[in-house]
């Protein structure tokens, strides 16, 4: 049996945000302008893929050094076409994991068509499926203590058991938010605080500590995302497990981490890893040494989400909640968004990523 590609499709799109939130180092864009892949096989199978990774120049990457390699490729071997990515990669750029987005667009879209050809859902060509509701964690940005408090209390009420508080713009104030959303939220609210490497060793100890009491879940990405050595340290100094985000992108990188024994959680985006079968490779590779893992995207339209689900249904343990779906955009580009409740994303079911795209909206959002 074999399902070869015939035509390669790539779409820019770029879909206005109706919500945002800041960092300490500023807001988030105000459009989500991310790249879709459609791949169609020469008996008329379609499969879709999205990276969340706002590059406008991953279409004419695609296009120019990835569309000829794909035409005529057997989408039934992911493998063999990852190993012809890496080999156009190094050629090009001497540096894998630099087009991981592109690269992640073109892997959703062939689990997406390959799941259509054997009549399974991504989940299924993954492993075995250990959750089919998967728990989500939302934002609360960089604020006063009134509007912090006021974001979470929403969150919860509509049913997130776990809050996600952005820090590093003022170490005083950081502190007293935690604080007083440990106390308005009640113990049973864990909290976790992303700093975005915001912090020196020698001030994420202090404040890490000061956090510790009040119901702190995990600090992700407190330092700079080369400093391992730092990290290690931190770990022996501090309470709260550390979780990577910024710090890796590719297995290479994740592996140097858990080498260094310099993070307890990782914090893995399809898009920045490369897509579900590099991915999968991280995970494993974590099992092997008792690091956990949990997952984070951009915004997503609706394809990588659905990726996600799929991918985190298939997670032996899942500690700690994603951070997948935030329902800031104006629109998803599906032609059935999917379901949430109780502050749980649903795997979608059905072959392949069990969606359909909505290709009026697609072209609509066309950037």
């Amino acid at each position: 049996m074999e399902a070869k590609i015939r035509e390669v499709h790539v779409y820019g799109v770029k879909v206005p945000r109706k919500g945002t939130w800041s960092l300490h180092r500023g807001t988030i864009p105000t459009h989500s302008t991310f790249t879709l892949v459609k791949l169609v096989s020469e008996d008329g199978v379609v499969g879709w893929g999205e990276a969340t990774i706002p590059f406008p120049t991953l279409k004419p990457l695609i296009e120019y050094y990835l569309t000829d390699l794909l035409i005529g490729r057997d989408v039934l071997n992911i493998g063999h076409i990852h190993d012809e990515i890496d080999r156009v990669e190094m050629m090009v750029m001497e540096r894998i994991g630099f087009w991981n987005p592109a690269r992640a667009a073109i892997d959703i879209a062939l689990h997406d068509m390959k799941g259509k050809y054997l009549g399974l859902p991504v989940s299924r060509l993954l492993g075995s499926i250990y959750r089919d509701r998967i728990p989500m964690i939302k934002n609360v940005g960089i604020g006063d203590v009134a509007s912090s408090v006021q974001i979470a209390e929403r969150l919860v009420g509509e049913g997130y058991r776990t809050v996600k508080i952005r820090v590093g713009a003022d170490e005083r104030l950081d502190v007293e938010r935690i604080t007083a959303l440990h106390k308005h939220l009640g113990p049973e609210i864990p909290i976790r605080a992303d700093a975005n490497q915001a912090w020196s060793l020698k001030q994420a100890a202090s404040i890490v500590k000061r956090m510790e009491p009040y119901g702190l879940e995990s600090i992700e990405q407190p330092l700079k995302r080369w400093d391992i050595a730092g990290a290690r340290e931190l770990m022996s100094l501090v309470d709260a497990p550390i979780m990577a985000d910024e710090g890796f992108w590719t297995l290479d990188e994740a592996m140097a981490l858990m080498q260094g024994r310099a993070v307890n959680i990782l914090h893995l985006y399809l898009s920045k890893c490369g897509g579900l079968y590099p991915a999968m490779q991280i995970v494993n590779a974590a099992r092997a040494f008792d690091v956990d893992v949990t997952l984070g995207e951009r915004l997503p339209l609706g394809i990588c989400e659905a990726a996600d689900a799929h991918f985190a249904a298939v997670l032996p343990k899942l500690q700690y909640p994603c951070a997948i779906s935030y329902d800031l955009n104006e629109d998803d580009l599906l032609t059935h968004s999917l379901q949430r409740s109780a502050g749980c994303l649903h795997l979608p079911e059905g072959a392949g990523l069990g969606i359909e795209v909505d290709e009026q909206k697609a072209a609509f959002y066309s950037a």
